[in-house]
């Protein structure tokens, strides 16, 4: 069950598995599976919440510049990272739902399900790659409105082995397993800074995932449009909270990265965290991931209870 009340737990996007030159280490560009098992396991015994992990299928080169096209498939990823954890739960953060048939999707994130024990949670965007939806033969154009039907198609295929789709994706008479895990089925999270998609993730997910930091206007917004759709059924809401290092660093780090002892970054974080957010996203400035794996491990033990 997703979070929904006042608790804040902590999430971690996987590095290596994507490397856009915008915030890709040294390090991981040589890095392989090898080094995102030692980061899921150590956030898996350090109490994370989630280790996350998204996508682009195809980046064009004028993108390429600085989003890179080293995308690794999320659901290989956590696959991989579920055969080595116990606990952690295993979060696309996110999964281009909009370019795919909601049986392709269902198939692929159940499949998870089901390896993990129940551990997937499904973040889902619309994506902003023009030239990537053309390649795959996808309208970009109504990929806010496909996201919206694929969302419903795809609580329909989690809950029944023989799902009724609405238009356009009906299909009769199809079963597909592996079944889910959770029940009545997985959460579904839905990504996206804009008022639209706001909205969606208000109507039609069980959850919100900025593509940044959540001010308190946004979280306000999100909530009073849930209360509209699904008074009853509150949100579950995501918030970056940024790049971290525990202690002082012996190498530069960003500016904007918060530094020091475990109670001073506890005290920034509680600063920074808007109220009523639940999942908050961290990244750890590291020279190697032997460094990387010591200050999650540090943050889940001296960071992460006094923020709790």
């Amino acid at each position: 069950m997703l979070i929904t009340d006042a608790k804040i737990e902590f999430t971690l996007q996987l590095p290596v598995q994507a490397q856009s030159t915008m915030f890709v280490a040294e390090w991981e560009k040589t890095a392989g599976p090898d080094e995102i098992i030692a980061v899921a396991e150590a956030a898996d015994a350090s109490g994370f919440y989630a280790v996350a992990a998204c996508e682009h299928i195809a980046v064009p080169p004028h993108r390429a510049v600085t989003m890179g096209t080293h995308w690794a498939d999320p659901i290989a990823t956590l696959s991989l990272v579920a055969g080595r954890t116990t606990n952690v739960k295993l979060m696309t953060y996110v999964y281009l739902l909009a370019v795919r048939h909601p049986l392709m999707a269902a198939k692929a994130l159940s499949t998870l399900d089901q390896l993990s024990n129940g551990r997937l949670i499904a973040g889902v965007g619309a994506g902003h790659v023009e030239e990537e939806f053309a390649a795959l033969g996808v309208d970009y154009a109504t990929r806010g409105t496909r996201l919206s039907q694929s969302v419903e198609a795809l609580k329909a295929c989690f809950a029944e082995e023989y799902p009724v789709l609405a238009p356009p994706f009906a299909a009769a008479e199809l079963g597909s397993r592996p079944r889910p895990v959770q029940r009545p089925r997985p959460p579904i999270l839905i990504a996206g800074s804009t008022e639209v998609a706001m909205k969606r993730a208000a109507k039609h997910g069980d959850g919100w995932l900025p593509q940044g930091p959540a001010s308190p206007a946004m979280i306000a917004f999100v909530n009073a449009q849930r209360s509209e759709h699904h008074p009853d059924d509150p949100l579950t809401i995501g918030h970056i909270g940024g790049i971290v290092h525990v202690g002082t660093p012996a190498h530069d780090v960003s500016p904007y990265a918060l530094t020091g002892s475990a109670a001073s970054i506890a005290d920034q974080l509680r600063a920074a965290i808007p109220n009523g957010a639940h999942l908050v996203q961290v990244m750890f400035a590291a020279r190697s991931c032997a460094e990387f794996c010591d200050q999650v491990r540090a943050f889940g033990a001296e960071v992460a209870p006094l923020v709790r």
